[in-house]
């Protein structure tokens, strides 16, 4: 094997080897408690998506901004987390009618953003990620914490499909 084939091998084998783990973290059971953080933490990869479509230029921009934001996001988790009230989401788990209720309003929201004027929003989405204040942070994930507990107590008592 030539350096060149064995250089294509080894990209073939990263590559697979990064799908493989990519398919195995979607297909592991997500606590309520992960599912919710991850929505939350990748709300703004829709603005992202947008922007960088439109102007990849800004997607270095943006790739760091949403690499602050999602450990601003799981940091103030944790904090949620482990109190009393928020605690027992990590042992919760998400139903299949949560689940698709939650993606149907991902791919609203991603819809909304399909159609946004580039270059009147896309700066103000890149400085909103970037100077996204932790109060607020706590706010919105303490309000989708509580969004899920309730729906969850819902489903136990027969409320809610």
């Amino acid at each position: 094997m030539t350096l060149r084939g064995f250089g294509w091998l080894m990209l073939f084998l990263t590559v697979a080897q990064t799908r493989l783990m990519a398919q195995e973290k979607a297909d592991a059971p997500q606590s309520a408690a992960e599912f919710v953080v991850e929505f939350v933490a990748s709300l703004p990869e829709m603005h992202q998506a947008a922007c960088a479509n439109a102007e990849p230029s800004v997607k270095a921009g943006f790739d760091l901004a949403i690499e602050e934001y999602r450990a601003k996001v799981e940091t103030i988790a944790q904090s949620l987390l482990a109190t009393d009230l928020f605690a027992a989401l990590k042992s919760e788990s998400v139903s299949q009618g949560m689940r698709a209720t939650y993606q149907a309003e991902h791919a609203s929201l991603k819809e909304r953003y399909a159609n946004i004027d580039i270059a009147r929003d896309c700066p103000m989405y890149l400085k909103n990620i970037r100077n996204a204040d932790a109060e607020l942070v706590e706010v919105g994930l303490t309000q989708a914490f509580a969004a899920m507990k309730a729906n969850i107590a819902l489903e136990k008592h027969g409320l809610l499909k």
